[in-house]
């Protein structure tokens, strides 16, 4: 799980009821974004495997072909990620809730707060921004996956 969360930003398994969170775990019930490079994508879905018998062993994940490999994940990454295009735009959506959670902007005009969230300034405001676009990218991802599932199903029914 450490591994997916360093290259996706987010939990695999999030859930707020412990019942959800592991059945989620026990199905493998989660969604590897689609810039996450193909090497480590099976490396995480190997390291995820809910059956302890199928499971990648260390020694084996020690000799992966990703972790073997001499390119750094950095410039692995797709930079057309999910999260790339809030890297130069403001979401104006979250940044009204931002606004609207009463936060001190330290008489901060607007142009000032996009200005903090975009560099990454050590705001509270700043933090409140980066977890609602977490949120927001998750559940495009989850709307995403679920759209495919949903075409999945209707090419089985008509096989």
């Amino acid at each position: 799980m450490i591994l997916y969360t360093l290259v996706a930003g987010f939990l695999p398994f999030d859930e707020e009821l412990l019942p959800a969170l592991f059945k989620k775990i026990r199905e493998a019930d989660y969604v590897i974004p689609s810039y996450i490079p193909d090497g480590v994508a099976d490396l995480i879905r190997r390291m995820l495997q809910p059956e302890p018998t199928k499971r990648i062993r260390f020694d084996r994940i020690k000799r992966h072909p990703w972790l073997s490999g001499e390119t750094p994940l950095y410039h692995q990454l797709n930079l057309a990620n999910s999260r790339s295009r809030f890297n130069t735009k403001i979401d104006d959506e979250i940044l009204k809730k931002t606004l609207q959670m009463g936060f001190n902007c330290q008489h901060l005009t607007v142009e000032q707060i996009k200005e903090s969230i975009l560099t990454k300034k050590d705001h509270s405001f700043v933090i409140a921004y980066d977890l609602m676009l977490n949120q927001k990218i998750k559940s495009e991802l989850s709307t995403t996956r679920s759209n495919k599932d949903y075409m999945n199903r209707i090419v089985m029914m008509a096989v």
